[in-house]
């Protein structure tokens, strides 16, 4: 095909929504209407197997776990009294016990989680009854294991017993109730293998007791296990949405709510990374209307003027992007900012053109035609080399950067055709 018919065919596009303003509204409207169905498809991707390489085993088997093993990531709520106040275990018990029955009342947090445990687990305490104690010899090393045998010899239950006869005979309350210890167990053969459970225990607890109360008395360790993954990230936000509220009305002693393992720190992820989008687009647009009030003047009327096109541009990207790929890292969805600042300098270089053009006294047809001729063609080469590099990051192992490189082709692809259109 002849170089100068592709010119003409290309002048005629390119000078059409000045020659047919109204037929171009139409079809602009048409495209937006397909690109917000597209954008309506995005679903934001919220597996954590976006931010590692494709091939790492390591990484697979993490979200393998994470996945298959909901329990691998638990909700940890660490109930605390204020630090002007006294240790109170007792309040931080019945706060517990409190939280744990609000979960279990409400549809919404008992739909959303496993469990709630603060204390040891009934099963734990049966196997310790029933299987540990009756056998507790067979858990001992070799040193407790020779000092339990001497003690079992009749010098050694002599001795012993003369031991308890002391601690009886000494006046006061306390002896009553050695007495009573002591019938359980005259020999006190539990200290051997009590010692050797403390020794393998994960932590301390107050008085040693068996629920979750911190040595001090001071905090609480509350347990919720989850139903989902915590990769999850809708999940783990509709799951703190959900806790949040029972936990604020279940605490009518003013204690002091912290939440942390990986369904809260998923969250806070999830809530920052889209704040973080947010902020960025605004914060484009701000700097951008004080760049054009700096040299301008009519700042606001020229922004406005230069801006939408490329806000229309960047939505059909995003559009065409729910068209070819519904799923979208959200670390990615933050590029918007990044195109707006980019996609402006399209307008700029147009326009200036264009109103070069006018001002000379040509129509506007006209005035469009030589700005198509002049103008379009470096353009089209600044949007050429932008592309480059998102191209560059498209061979990235990672899935978040090949969202990030696809959303900024089409964005930026979409913002160049808003304005040369």
């Amino acid at each position: 095909m002849p170089l100068p018919f592709l010119r003409s065919a290309a002048d005629r596009l390119l000078t059409f929504p000045a020659r047919r303003p109204l037929v171009t509204l139409g079809l602009a409207a048409v495209v937006l209407a397909w690109a917000a169905v597209g954008v309506a498809r995005i679903r934001p991707d919220t597996s954590l197997s976006t931010l590692f390489p494709r091939g790492n085993p390591s990484a697979d088997a993490l979200v393998h776990v994470l996945d298959a093993y909901p329990a691998s990531g638990e909700l940890i709520l660490l109930a605390s009294v204020p630090d002007d106040r006294p240790p109170a275990p007792e309040a931080l018990t019945a706060f517990a016990e409190r939280f744990a029955a609000a979960v279990a009342a409400s549809a919404e947090a008992k739909a959303l989680t496993a469990g709630v445990s603060f204390r040891a687990d009934p099963d734990h305490r049966r196997f310790a009854e029933k299987v540990l104690v009756p056998a507790g010899l067979y858990y001992l090393d070799d040193a407790a294991f020779a000092a339990a045998r001497q003690r079992l010899t009749a010098g050694g239950m002599r001795e012993q017993i003369r031991r308890n006869e002391a601690m009886v005979s000494q006046p006061g309350p306390a002896a009553g109730a050695a007495a009573k210890e002591f019938l359980k167990d005259p020999l006190r053969l539990h200290e051997f293998v009590l010692d050797r459970l403390v020794g393998a225990r994960q932590f301390r607890t107050y008085e040693g007791g068996e629920t979750f109360v911190s040595p001090d008395g001071r905090a609480i360790l509350i347990r919720v296990a989850g139903t989902a993954s915590s990769s999850d990230l809708d999940y783990c936000e509709r799951l703190m949405k959900a806790l949040a509220p029972v936990a604020a009305a279940a605490n009518a002693d003013g204690l002091k709510l912290d939440y942390t393992g990986a369904y809260a720190a998923a969250d806070f992820s999830h809530r920052a990374i889209r704040l973080d989008s947010i902020v960025s687009i605004t914060v484009s647009i701000v700097l951008l209307q004080l760049l054009f009030f700096v040299f301008y003047r009519r700042p606001v009327r020229q922004f406005l003027l230069e801006i939408a096109p490329v806000a229309v541009g960047v939505f059909v990207g995003f559009g065409a992007y729910g068209w070819v790929k519904r799923d979208l890292s959200p670390i990615a969805g933050v590029i918007g900012g990044i195109l707006a600042g980019l996609g402006v300098d399209y307008s700029v270089l147009y326009l200036a053109s264009y109103f070069r053009h006018l001002r000379d006294g040509h129509a506007p047809a006209e005035a469009v035609a030589r700005t198509v001729r002049q103008a379009v063609g470096p353009m089209a080469a600044a949007w050429a080399t932008a592309v480059i590099g998102f191209v560059a990051v498209a061979w990235s192992s990672i899935g978040t950067l090949r969202d990030f490189a696809l959303l900024g082709r089409l964005g930026l692809g979409g913002a160049f055709a808003a304005v040369v259109l």
